[in-house]
């Protein structure tokens, strides 16, 4: 099964929304597979843990997009108009939030965030974790 939006190429995982908005995008391994799973808005597809390197993914122009990375490995995310819910993974993580009313937080040894226009957003992180912000 192939999802629309998601492509696997040199080793990365990139995922572009295909709705307007309220996308819901989770990425994790599969515990019965071994496998990375990516759901997408309730379609999943899987790919060999071993050969993902990083995950991309664009979000829908419209915001409230919800995007779960829970692997150990880098994530670049673009997130549009604002009320968006971001949680990055556990490597090295790039996130651009557009918009006001974003939400970020991860697991990540470093995380840079852009906000642009990001009033009343949110960005969390853990303890011995670097974080950067450019507001």
């Amino acid at each position: 099964m192939s999802i629309p939006g998601v492509t696997f190429q040199f080793g990365n995982i990139q995922i572009v929304a295909q709705q307007p908005g309220q996308n819901a995008v989770d990425v994790r391994i599969n515990p019965l597979t071994g496998n990375v799973k990516v759901g997408v808005n309730g379609l999943s597809e899987e790919f060999p843990a071993a050969q993902v390197l990083n995950v991309t993914y664009q979000g829908g122009p419209g915001g409230a997009d919800t995007f779960v990375c829970a692997l150990a490995v880098p994530v670049v995310c673009y997130a549009f108009a604002g009320y968006n819910c971001v949680v990055g993974g556990g490597a090295f993580n790039f996130i651009y939030l557009y918009g006001p009313g974003n939400v970020y937080s991860a697991a990540g040894v470093s995380n840079t965030v852009f906000l642009n226009g990001g009033q009343n957003s949110r960005v969390g992180n853990p303890a011995g974790s670097q974080l950067v912000v450019y507001p």
